[in-house]
């Protein structure tokens, strides 16, 4: 499951037979935070249109960043054109160190835009138990796990799974997979438990840290 940044500004874009003074809008879609030293999950896609609902494909375009804190593959800048479909698309942004707001800029013919991604520490993040589902012998199951860094969730990516103990009765489970939401830290972590009820425990870790998560599993 997905969830993107979008922020729409209204600009005005010179293009080819088109008039300078029509209202066009740009949409920002983009990873907010970014760990130092990791790239982001997703490129920086900004759709740019004109007479309000036509793509504007061919028109050239630049991201940049601050060299202090952030890069795209290419350096400090990046430079491209727009899509068929309309898209400025940046190459992959990587962190480079501790900022709360580093800028992240584009520049189209006519109009510039910039937002701020956090470039976190990872051994700040600290895993919160968001959700653990009620539990059935024999089905899948999810524990949410939010990678949270100070204030906000961050795209740290999920943590591993240490042990799935074995309770008295024989109940456990078995780790099918996981993904993380974007731009919100929580990660589902997936589990097919066996068909024995009882309780046991799930224990996950990032870096040196580790939470233990009590699992109660039911009849199915």
């Amino acid at each position: 499951m997905t969830v993107m940044r979008a922020l729409s500004i209204v600009c005005f874009l010179a293009l080819p037979g088109s008039v300078y003074s029509q209202t066009h809008w740009v949409s920002w879609l983009g990873p907010d935070s970014v760990a130092v030293g990791e790239p982001a999950w997703i490129p920086f896609t900004v759709p740019v249109v004109y007479d309000d609902v036509t793509p504007a494909a061919g028109v050239p375009f630049t991201f940049r960043t601050e060299w202090q804190c952030g890069r795209f593959e290419e350096g400090t800048e990046m430079s491209g054109v727009t899509d068929e479909k309309g898209q400025a698309v940046s190459s992959t942004y990587y962190g480079v160190a501790q900022d709360l707001g580093c800028k992240v800029s584009l520049f189209v013919p006519g109009v510039g835009f910039q937002q701020t991604v956090r470039v976190f520490d990872p051994a700040s993040v600290t895993m919160v138990l968001e959700r653990d589902e009620r539990t059935f012998a024999g089905f899948e199951y999810e524990i949410w796990i939010r990678m949270w860094d100070t204030d906000m969730g961050v795209n740290a990516g999920p943590p591993e799974v240490v042990s799935i103990s074995q309770g008295q009765t024989g109940a456990s489970a078995a780790a099918v997979g996981s993904s993380c939401q974007l731009n919100t830290g929580v990660c589902f972590m997936r589990f097919r438990a066996n068909d024995r009820p009882g309780k046991y425990d799930v224990e996950f870790r990032y870096l040196q840290q580790t939470i233990v998560v009590p699992i109660k599993q039911h009849p199915g």
